[in-house]
């Protein structure tokens, strides 16, 4: 996290697009975490001296228990609220082996695209979500 002196804190987080068969694996944060209840991609905060993709690999080891191949790097979007600035950078996966199982999260979907608004996405998500529509559409079957 770098700070500059009357700014917020800015935040690496690195989210993965996990994709199979045109669907997208949206995650509801449990009630007891911070933005409990809002749906997210999965991810977290890249470490100090950690790449973006060693931060994935990391995290959907930790919070689904898969190991994943990163895939395109679909982008990067700044979101800042009233405490902290989130720099989230999207990569597309769609090869992990294992099973998935949640552990900060409390639920999962496999949405199509056009289900992508029947979920209260988390607010630094939410600019990522056409890039990855497009994404799907124009994945091989």
């Amino acid at each position: 996290m770098n700070t500059i002196e009357g700014e917020r804190p800015q935040i690496e987080v690195a989210a993965a697009a996990i994709c199979r068969n045109g669907k997208l694996l949206a995650l509801r944060r449990a009630a007891s975490q911070p933005m409990g209840g809002y749906w997210e991609l999965p991810g977290g905060k890249v470490e100090p001296g950690e790449s973006r993709e060693a931060c994935l690999r990391r995290e959907l080891q930790e919070e689904l228990a898969i190991c994943i191949i990163p895939g395109n790097f679909l982008g990067c979007h700044r979101h800042s609220d009233s405490d902290k600035s989130i720099l989230l950078c999207v990569y597309l996966v769609t090869q992990w082996a294992g099973d998935i199982e949640l552990s900060v999260h409390d639920c999962e979907r496999w949405l199509a695209p056009n289900l992508f608004d029947q979920v209260s996405w988390a607010p630094a998500d939410v600019p990522h979500l056409a890039q990855i529509e497009h994404s799907l559409r124009h994945m091989p079957d």
